[in-house]
């Protein structure tokens, strides 16, 4: 059983990824992904989706004592809707602030709604527009990402996030 249970941190939850140092990416971790998700220490889950994540993943944050932010987004239908940009902004606010810790950004599949998120977080970092869209291509696949996700990221402006002073931002955000 120890050997299985040392196997099971190999595995971690799909389209995972380390964005910054103490910044992951995402699809909702499942049972057999929380050994691996212990292992990072988290502090903050950004949850993007509306739906909820597995009772499973909801327990392990409960007894961890993690914070959970949720800034649920529904199917992006139309470039910049409101609600969609009020909850992008939030969560990049919530990156933005070191007092949250080890943080993983997270929604159903870690693709599109999570990958915005990071998008945006690219270009809150000056990350030119091809390299950003290269990164969020590589979690939707060639032909599975959408334009109407691109056109958030590529019309996202750092005027919408309000940083806080550096010494309260992560050492990734400082030029920022």
């Amino acid at each position: 059983m120890a050997s299985q249970q040392g196997l099971m941190k190999l595995v971690p939850p799909l389209n995972f990824a380390c964005v910054e140092e103490g910044l992951y990416r995402s699809a909702g971790p499942r049972g057999i992904n929380l050994p691996f998700v212990t292992d990072l220490n988290l502090n903050t889950v950004i949850w993007m989706a509306q739906e909820d994540p597995l009772p499973e993943f909801l327990e392990f944050v409960e007894q961890k004592n993690i914070k959970f932010l949720r800034f649920g987004i529904g199917e992006v239908t139309t470039a910049w809707d409101p609600d969609v940009k009020r909850n992008i902004v939030g969560a990049l606010q919530a990156l933005a602030d070191a007092s949250n810790g080890r943080i993983l950004v997270s929604c159903t599949m870690g693709r599109h709604r999570t990958g915005t998120v990071i998008g945006c977080l690219r270009r809150l970092q000056k990350w030119s527009i091809a390299s950003t869209f290269a990164e969020y291509r590589r979690f939707t696949g060639s032909n599975r990402y959408r334009v109407i996700n691109e056109l958030h990221i590529e019309t996202f402006e750092r005027s919408f996030v309000e940083l806080p002073d550096s010494e309260n931002r992560p050492a990734w955000l400082q030029d920022a």
